[in-house]
């Protein structure tokens, strides 16, 4: 034997649950590079590429975009084209001094002492003690280590 039961009034929720659309969420310009930034730590440098690649087709000029778009080539063994991407950075914000240690520390892995001293230099007014290091430690003779390597 089977019962048969009452069917029930479902109430609605249509007004407390935001409409379904097929258009992904709007990012501003920061929080698509917060993201950018998380992929990149993550380890996920294709997705940062991506993002930071679509940051700069709205805005050319966002030097955070090109300075990261230049570490995350950097960490991938593309130090051409990290050197490329920080130097446009660095043409936004001169200043950015961080920019000027990533640069030398491209400029260190590509067996350019006297660029890496120099960029090194510029860092070292930020007041963080391992871009002094940095600097410090490249010694004449190791410049001309560096060199005859």
């Amino acid at each position: 034997m089977t019962r048969k039961t009452k069917p029930t009034k479902l109430k609605s929720t249509a007004s407390k649950v935001p409409p379904v659309t097929s258009q992904p969420p709007v990012l501003t310009t920061h929080q698509a590079y917060q993201l950018a930034e998380q992929y990149f730590k993550a380890g996920q440098f294709n997705a940062t590429e991506q993002l930071c690649k679509q940051l700069l087709e709205v805005e050319p000029q966002y030097a955070n975009a090109l300075h990261l778009l230049g570490v995350t080539a950097a960490q991938t063994g593309h130090l051409e084209d990290a050197e490329q991407w920080m130097l446009k950075a660095l043409e936004c914000s001169p200043n950015a001094l961080h920019y000027h240690n990533s640069l030398a520390n491209v400029y260190r892995l590509q067996n350019n002492p006297e660029l890496a001293a120099k960029h090194w230099q510029r860092a070292k007014g930020t007041g963080y003690p391992t871009w002094v290091k940095n600097f410090d430690t490249l010694t004449t003779e190791t410049v001309k280590q560096m060199r005859d390597s």
